[in-house]
C-alpha cells in the first residue's frame, strides 16, 4: 500500500532550506574578489553594455543578469548579492529534500541529506577564515 505525501511533510526541508539560506545569506557579508567582479559586470549592463560585445565574459551571464536585477530592486549594493545567494541555497536544500524523500520516502533520510547539503558547499575562503 503506498502512502501519499501530505503537505505538511515539506515543513521540516522548509525550515532546514530558511536556516540554510539565512546562513549563506549571513556569510555572504564577507564577500571575496569574485563577487566584486560579477557586481562589476552588472554594473555594466545596467549602464547599457553588452557582454562579449563591450567587456569580456566568462559566460556567466545568468549570474551576471540575475545581479544586475537584485540590485534594481534592492540597490546598489552587497545585501542585493546576500539575497541571490541565500535565496538559491534554500532552493537548492529545499529540492535536496523533495528528490531525496520522493526517491527513499523517508523523510528522516532527507533531513540528514538537506543538512548536509550546505555544508558539502564550503569555499575555500570559508576554510581559511
Amino acid at each position: 500500500m503506498r502512502i501519499e505525501p501530505h503537505p505538511r511533510d515539506n515543513w521540516p526541508g522548509i525550515a532546514i532550506a530558511l536556516v540554510a539560506g539565512l546562513h549563506k545569506a549571513i556569510l555572504m557579508g564577507a564577500a571575496g574578489n569574485d563577487d566584486y567582479q560579477h557586481l562589476t559586470y552588472a554594473r555594466q549592463l545596467l549602464a547599457g553594455d553588452l557582454p562579449l560585445r563591450d567587456f569580456w565574459d566568462l559566460s556567466t551571464t545568468l549570474q551576471e543578469v540575475l545581479s544586475a536585477v537584485s540590485q534594481v530592486l534592492f540597490g546598489h549594493r552587497l545585501l542585493s548579492e546576500a539575497i541571490i545567494v541565500g535565496t538559491a541555497t534554500a532552493v537548492a536544500v529545499f529540492l535536496v529534500f523533495r528528490v531525496i524523500r520522493t526517491l527513499t520516502g523517508s523523510a528522516g533520510i532527507a533531513v540528514v541529506c538537506a543538512v548536509s547539503a550546505p555544508m558539502s558547499t564550503v569555499t575555500g575562503e570559508a576554510v581559511a577564515r
